[in-house]
């Protein structure tokens, strides 16, 4: 599971279906199904979004896309400034249900969404993304979350390891700064995030080598990324995206 740090600082729109695995960020997402179904995980818990309805994602919850080439979707990614003013509203509450299949306010919101593009007056977007909190906050119900502590958690330790990661991170260091012991925190990022620290630290490395492939060269991005030897680099990229760091450059 990654912290998608760049959705949060970029509008998102786009009807491409892909696999997109387990991730979260800050943004609010919303999913619209116009034909087929759409597999997806949403807070550790599968569930299908149906042809004509709305799949609404709050700041950080935990998601992910299986690959479903029968339907067609438009996903949109509001930028980060409408987290404030959802978290404003709901405040430590969550959606009694994540999705939204009332007909006539699926379409509405559809509608708005539709609207958004390159191009468009950002006095016109701006109201069309206030339009579309307004009326999901006037439609969903919510809940009171138990989850409140636990989002705080996730988001404080991802955001410190997004920020430095190129650092030497150790399981101690974390540990001592969160201040949990050792092994209660071991358990604690463990249970959040369903892999261990080594693992989820090779995993935001490589993907942030990935990107600087693009303008530097290996032995430059293998230092950039925190990894003291090249041998580690190479095995740890291959494993993670299949292919070398000499490959994928090549490509």
């Amino acid at each position: 599971m990654l912290y998608e740090k760049h959705r949060d600082y970029e509008e998102y729109f786009s009807s491409d279906v892909v696999e997109t695995p387990a991730h979260f960020h800050r943004s609010i997402e919303i999913m619209y199904c116009q034909s087929g179904t759409r597999s997806f995980v949403l807070n550790g818990t599968e569930q299908i979004l149906n042809a004509g309805e709305l799949l609404i994602i709050p700041p950080l919850n935990t998601h992910s896309f299986d690959l479903d080439k029968d339907c067609v979707c438009r996903c949109n990614v509001l930028p980060s400034e409408y987290s404030d003013e959802w978290d404003k509203y709901v405040g430590n509450k969550e959606p009694i249900s994540f999705i939204v299949n009332n007909e006539s306010t699926v379409n509405d919101i559809c509608e708005h969404l539709n609207k958004i593009s390159p191009t468009i007056n950002k006095f016109i977007r701006r109201g069309i993304y206030e339009y579309v909190l307004g009326k999901i906050f006037e439609t969903v119900k919510f809940t009171e979350s138990q989850k409140g502590k636990e989002l705080d958690f996730t988001a404080e330790v991802l955001k410190y390891i997004d920020e430095q990661y190129f650092n030497d991170i150790t399981l101690d260091e974390l540990a001592k700064k969160f201040g949990y012991s050792k092994f209660y925190f071991s358990n604690l990022f463990n249970k959040h995030f369903n892999t261990n620290l080594k693992k989820y630290l090779n995993e935001v490395r490589i993907s942030k080598a990935v990107q600087l492939l693009k303008k530097h060269d290996i032995s430059e991005v293998c230092s950039l990324c925190g990894y003291n030897s090249l041998q580690s680099f190479f095995y740890n990229f291959k494993k993670i995206t299949g292919k070398t760091p000499t490959e994928y450059k090549n490509e």
